[in-house]
């Protein structure tokens, strides 16, 4: 599988100039014949936007990800991406979405360890998500999970052969979550990607 990691800037809570840019990086991850690009946390609203939850979060049936299926299918290419979602009873969910080269929607995990704010605003999610693809076994987390050993021990008991974890870092903070992806990557012998 060939990976393209897109560390991109969204603008703060401005999905739709967001999702317009994700065309641009599909193209880009083909002509790198790229299998699967994936996007950080929350890449189409930005992190800080949790006033504005009620406003952006949306659906697993809205326009994000109908769109980025579309693409996905356009361009013949696996995405991963984070969302805001906002689920049928009303609660939201920082949560990961991985779609394939059909544009077929593959999970959907919700983020188990909150943090900081977050738990204002989110409920955390109960399980943990390893889907069949056809590079193996994906297991996915998000972000402050990665802080917790239990979650990679999990996926790899699971059976994932490679974690992605997509993640919206930020300084002071990134060098340690870098070494602790080292330590859960050798802790479960998997491949565990930081996005």
């Amino acid at each position: 599988m060939r990976l393209m990691i897109a560390q991109t800037d969204p603008l703060w809570a401005e999905p739709t100039v967001n999702l317009a840019a994700l065309e641009s990086l599909c193209r880009l991850a083909v002509e790198a014949k790229v299998d699967l690009l994936a996007l950080p946390e929350l890449a189409f609203t930005g992190y800080n936007i949790f006033e504005r939850l009620d406003d952006l979060a949306e659906a697993i049936d809205g326009p994000i990800v109908t769109e980025a299926s579309k693409l996905a299918d356009k361009y013949n290419l696996h995405l991963l991406f984070g969302l805001a979602e906002q689920g049928a009873n009303g609660e939201l969910a920082n949560a990961a979405v991985l779609l394939d080269d059909n544009g077929q929607h593959l999970a959907t995990y919700h983020k188990r360890h909150l943090w900081d704010r977050e738990n204002e605003f989110f409920v955390a999610g109960k399980k943990f998500c390893v889907v069949d693809t056809r590079f193996g076994k994906l297991g996915l987390m998000i972000c402050y999970d990665n802080e917790f050993p239990e979650v990679a021990r999990e996926l790899a008991q699971a059976g994932a052969q490679i974690i992605l974890s997509p993640t919206a870092n930020m300084l002071p903070n990134a060098e340690r979550q870098v070494l602790q992806i080292r330590a859960r990557a050798q802790w479960t012998i998997n491949v565990l990607l930081l996005v």
